[in-house]
């Protein structure tokens, strides 16, 4: 399936009516996706929620009319900031100056990613089917189509590790194997609503406790992709890029060329086990539900 060119045409849609009303819903009706899909893969093909991209690109175009000396109030409007301040308290958090500022030294930034820089390193995905099993572990309540999405997913990595939540998951629920999974789960696919879940495979019927939460992944076949390795040895942000690079080359890529589809019905997941304990060659796998493309 061309999901590159659905998002592509998502992407030109938001260009054209950059000015007017945007929202998910109004993108995920236009690519005809379910909301919570489009969210999804949005997210993963550019990195940040669909609001996130909006207010970033209309950010970006701002600065045209900055250096056009046109009134702060007048740009606001026109980008549909409700007050001025509220324009430039937005710029401030996206560049770290006012705008008028950052246009003198502004010279030509573009938002826009370029290509896949790992499909040559990427090795086809194993094709598996997979047992029901279920996890539990700590969730983060969030609407993905949100403009605080990425803000509060790294609040939530933070929090992980400063409350050394991975280590009171294994000592209070004592995992069948070692192994964290992280799953994205939509309150229904007609919303932006979800939970985000950091959990271990456990036993059908152990007690969980009330400040965790659990889900069950049900059986089907997968596409399961490893990362390319990365020497996390003295530092991890390189490998949070290959992830995020495998994620977008999936879909932008793979799914191009290839005879299934994503399964809607069922739920993509990230599996990280001792292979990425800060290692010279560190990789994880990605699952993702897939089915015959009819």
């Amino acid at each position: 399936m061309n999901y590159r060119k659905d998002f592509e045409k998502c992407l030109e849609y938001i260009e054209m009516n950059i000015t007017n009303t945007l929202n998910p819903t109004i993108l995920s009706v236009h690519i005809r996706y379910s909301l919570f899909h489009f969210c999804r893969l949005f997210q993963i093909y550019k990195g940040i929620s669909p609001m996130e991209y909006i207010r970033k690109r209309r950010l970006e175009l701002s600065l045209i009319d900055i250096m056009n000396k046109e009134k702060i109030i007048d740009i606001a409007l026109k980008y549909g900031f409700e007050t001025p301040s509220g324009y430039t308290k937005a710029f401030r958090k996206e560049y770290g100056t006012t705008p008028k500022k950052y246009a003198l030294k502004m010279d030509g930034y573009n938002y826009r990613q370029p290509l896949n820089e790992v499909a040559q390193y990427i090795e086809q995905p194993k094709i598996k089917e997979i047992s029901a099993f279920r996890i539990a572990g700590y969730g983060l309540k969030i609407d993905i189509a949100g403009f605080e999405y990425t803000d509060k997913l790294i609040a939530y990595w933070n929090d992980f590790e400063k409350f050394s939540y991975e280590e009171r998951m294994y000592e209070i629920l004592n995992p069948l194997k070692h192994g964290e999974l992280g799953i994205t789960i939509p309150n229904s696919l007609d919303s932006g609503k979800m939970m985000y879940l950091c959990g271990v495979m456990v036993e059908g019927g152990i007690d969980i406790p009330k400040n965790m939460s659990s889900f069950v992944i049900p059986e089907g076949q997968y596409a399961v992709f490893t990362t390319p390795p990365v020497d996390m040895r003295n530092q991890d942000d390189n490998f949070a890029k290959m992830i995020k690079m495998t994620w977008n080359y999936i879909f932008s890529e793979w799914f191009l060329n290839c005879n299934y589809i994503f399964d809607e019905s069922r739920y993509d997941f990230e599996f990280y086990d001792e292979r990425c304990h800060y290692l010279e060659n560190s990789t994880m796998d990605i699952y993702i539900p897939i089915k015959i493309a009819i």
